[in-house]
C-alpha cells in the first residue's frame, strides 16, 4: 500500500508540473480538430450524403447509404478523421508523457505533430482497424483504457438496456460480452505506447501490449485497481470539501452581494469544469505511459526523442502572465456576475414548457397500447399518449408494437404467433392483451384506432407511430380516419422511416408529423417534418438548437431513468417519452418550483454531474 500510494504522489506531482505543457498542447490540438479536421470531415461527409440524394439519413437509409459507393467513401474518410485525432491527441499525448518520465525538456507542437505524423503508415493494416475498434467501441464500452474527446464511441441505447435488464437471457448474454469487451481493452491498453515510443506496426503493437500485461498481470492489476482506488477517494474527497464548502457559503451568505459572488463562483466553476474535461485523456495517457514504464524492463526502455522547444510561442508568453491573465477574467466575468444576480431566474431557470408522452400509452404498470393504458394518461392529466399503430388483414387499424402478439398476449390466446397484417380484425379482437399484469387487466383487448380516437378527442394529444408494412394506401387511410374525426391538431403521425412522413407532409400540410431517429447523421435543415424524435443519447445543445433555428421541435425517447429524467427535463427540449410520466411530471414541477439560491446550487451540482 505503501509503494501504491508513493506511485500515486509521484503520478501526481508528474502530472501538475507539467499541466501547462499538457493545457496548452490541448488548446492547439482542440483548435485545429474544431476549426479544421471537424468542419471538413462534415463538409465532405454532408456532399456526399446530399450527392447521394438524401438530407439527413433515417433509420432506413443508413445502410443502404453506407454499402454504396459514396457511403465506402464516406468510412474511409471516418477512419481517416480518426486516425488525424489519434495522431493529434493519444499519440502526442504519449510522445508527452515519455519525455516527461526521461525528464527532458518540452518540444515544440509542430515537432510532437511530425514526430506523431509517422504513425499514420504503421495504423494502415488489419491491426489499425483493430485499433479503431478498441477506440470507438471496446474502451467506451468497458469503459477502461485510453478515449477520443471528439469522437463518440460505442454506447448501447438506455432503450435498449431497458429491454436486457427486464430479460435473464440477454442479461447473461451481455454481461459475458462485456466481460470479454473488458478483457481486450485490458490486454489492448498498451498498444499505443508500443506504436509511439517503440515505433511497431499496429498489429505488432497489439501483440506486445498484449505480452506486456500476461507477463506481468499481478503487478499491472495491483497498480491499476490501488491506483484507481486511491483516485476515486482523492476525488470524491475535493469533492465532498468543496460541496461542502459551498453550502456554507449559500447558508451564510445573503443579499445582492452574496448572490452576485454566487453568481462569480458558478463561472469559475464552470471553467474549471471545463479545463478538467479537457484533462482527462492526458491525464489517462500519463497515468498508463507511468505504468508501462515500470512494467517495462529498464535495459529494453526507450524514451521518444524530439528536439527541445528554442522559442517561446505565444502560448508559452501568455501562461507566464498569470496575474494578467486573472485580471482580465475578473474584469470579464464581475459585471456578468451582477447581470446574473438581476436576472438569475430568467437565465438559470428551467425548461417547464416540456410535453410528457406516455409510452405506448401510458407506460410502467398498465398493459402497453391499451385503452387502459390510454385512460391512465388521461386521468394524470399527460399531455400525450405515444401509441403503435398497425394494418391487419381486413384493413382495420389496430395498436400494437411487435410484429405479433406474442410477447403481450397469454399464450392460450390463438393466433399471437401470427402477424398482425397476415390476421382480420376478428381473429384479433379475441386476442387479451393483459399478460404479466395480474387479473385486473385479465381481459384487456387490442384497441382499434377509431376507439383510441373517441375516447382522447378533446382530452390528450396522440403521438402515433406508424409500425408494420406502411404504405400510402395505409397512410391515406389514417389521415381520412383522423380528418374525419376533426382530430388534425391533437394527433401526430411519427415513423422511423423518412419517406413516410413526408409523404403526409406533401398530402396535407396541416397534419402535424415526426421523423424517428436512433442516430444523426447528415443535415436537418431541409427534412419537411414538425418534429424530430431523437434518441436520448443524440440530445445535445447543439442538435436541438440546430432543430429549433428551423422552427421545428425536439422530442427525446425514451425517457425512463433516473438520471434519464434529471438531465432531460433540466433542457430546452419540447418534450420527452417514458415510461415514467409521473416522475417527469413530478420532476418538472420540482424544477419549477426552485428558489433563486435552490437555482444557483443546482446549477453547480449540475456541471458536476453530481445528483
Amino acid at each position: 500500500m505503501r509503494h501504491l500510494f508513493r506511485v500515486y504522489l509521484e503520478f501526481i506531482r508528474s502530472f501538475f508540473s507539467n499541466l501547462a505543457q499538457f493545457i496548452k498542447y490541448q488548446l492547439v490540438t482542440k483548435s485545429i480538430l474544431s476549426m479544421i479536421i471537424i468542419p471538413s470531415y462534415g463538409l465532405i461527409s454532408g456532399f456526399l450524403i446530399k450527392s447521394k440524394g438524401y438530407n439527413l439519413l433515417s433509420n432506413g437509409d443508413i445502410l443502404n447509404f453506407l454499402f454504396s459507393a459514396r457511403g465506402f467513401i464516406f468510412l474511409i474518410m471516418m477512419f481517416f478523421t480518426v486516425m488525424v485525432e489519434i495522431i493529434l491527441e493519444i499519440s502526442g499525448y504519449i510522445a508527452i508523457s515519455s519525455k516527461i518520465e526521461d525528464k527532458q525538456s518540452e518540444s515544440g507542437y509542430f515537432d510532437l505533430l511530425k514526430y506523431n505524423w509517422n504513425l499514420l503508415p504503421r495504423m494502415m493494416s488489419f491491426g489499425g482497424v483493430m485499433i479503431i475498434i478498441y477506440l470507438l467501441i471496446l474502451a467506451p464500452l468497458s469503459g477502461f483504457g485510453l478515449k477520443l474527446s471528439f469522437l463518440k464511441g460505442f454506447y448501447i441505447p438506455n432503450f435498449v438496456m431497458s429491454v436486457i435488464q427486464t430479460n435473464i437471457t440477454f442479461k447473461v448474454i451481455y454481461y459475458i460480452i462485456i466481460g470479454i469487451v473488458f478483457l481486450s481493452s485490458v490486454f489492448m491498453v498498451f498498444t499505443f505506447h508500443f506504436m509511439i515510443i517503440c515505433g511497431q506496426n499496429s498489429t505488432k503493437a497489439i501483440k506486445s501490449s498484449f505480452e506486456l500485461v500476461v507477463k506481468n498481470k499481478k503487478k499491472f492489476f495491483v497498480d491499476i485497481v490501488g491506483i484507481t482506488i486511491i483516485n476515486t477517494v482523492v476525488i470524491a474527497l475535493v469533492l465532498f470539501i468543496w460541496i461542502f464548502a459551498l453550502m456554507l457559503f449559500f447558508k451564510s451568505s445573503s443579499g445582492f452581494f452574496g448572490k452576485s459572488l454566487a453568481m462569480l463562483l458558478l463561472q469559475l466553476h464552470s471553467i474549471v469544469i471545463l479545463l478538467i474535461s479537457m484533462l482527462v485523456v492526458p491525464f489517462e495517457c500519463l497515468h498508463f505511459t507511468k505504468i508501462f514504464y515500470q512494467l517495462v524492463p529498464n535495459e529494453d526502455r526507450i524514451f521518444v526523442q524530439i528536439k527541445e522547444k528554442k522559442k517561446k510561442s505565444i502560448l508559452d508568453k501568455l501562461f507566464m502572465r498569470k496575474k494578467t491573465f486573472i485580471a482580465i477574467c475578473l474584469v470579464v466575468f464581475v459585471p456578468i456576475s451582477v447581470f446574473l444576480a438581476v436576472f438569475t431566474r430568467e437565465f438559470l431557470g428551467y425548461n417547464s414548457q416540456i410535453m410528457i408522452m406516455g409510452h405506448r400509452g401510458f407506460g410502467d404498470g398498465v398493459p402497453e397500447n391499451s385503452i387502459s393504458s390510454i385512460k391512465k394518461s388521461i386521468s394524470e392529466k399527460i399531455d400525450y399518449i405515444e401509441i403503435d399503430v398497425q394494418r391487419t388483414k381486413d384493413r382495420s387499424y389496430v395498436l400494437n408494437h411487435d410484429k405479433n402478439f406474442a410477447r403481450v398476449a397469454s399464450s392460450n390466446n390463438t393466433f399471437i404467433n401470427e402477424e398482425v397484417l397476415d390476421l382480420t380484425y376478428d381473429q384479433i379482437k379475441e386476442i387479451r392483451i393483459g399478460k404479466g399484469f395480474g387479473d385486473k387487466y385479465k381481459n384487456e383487448k387490442v384497441p382499434t384506432i377509431e376507439e383510441v380516437l373517441e375516447l382522447c378527442k378533446d382530452k390528450i394529444g396522440i403521438n402515433l407511430e406508424l409500425k408494420g408494412n406502411v404504405d400510402q394506401r395505409m397512410m391515406d387511410d389514417l389521415m381520412n380516419i383522423v380528418d374525419k374525426k376533426g382530430m388534425k391538431a391533437q394527433v401526430i403521425f411519427t415513423s422511423l422511416t423518412k419517406s413516410n412522413v413526408e409523404y403526409i407532409e406533401n398530402k396535407d400540410i396541416t397534419f402535424n408529423t415526426g421523423l424517428i431517429n436512433y442516430l444523426k447523421i447528415g443535415d436537418y435543415t431541409n427534412i419537411n417534418v414538425d418534429y424530430f424524435m431523437l434518441e436520448e443519447n443524440e440530445i445535445t445543445d447543439k442538435n436541438v438548437d440546430s432543430i429549433h433555428e428551423i422552427g421545428k421541435k425536439v422530442i427525446a425517447w425514451t425517457v425512463n431513468s433516473e438520471e434519464s429524467i434529471e438531465n432531460m427535463t433540466k433542457l430546452e427540449i419540447d418534450g420527452v417519452i417514458t415510461d415514467n410520466p409521473l416522475d417527469v411530471k413530478n420532476k418538472l414541477k420540482e424544477n419549477a418550483e426552485l428558489t433563486e439560491n435552490e437555482l444557483i446550487v443546482s446549477r453547480f451540482l449540475d456541471l458536476l454531474n453530481f445528483k
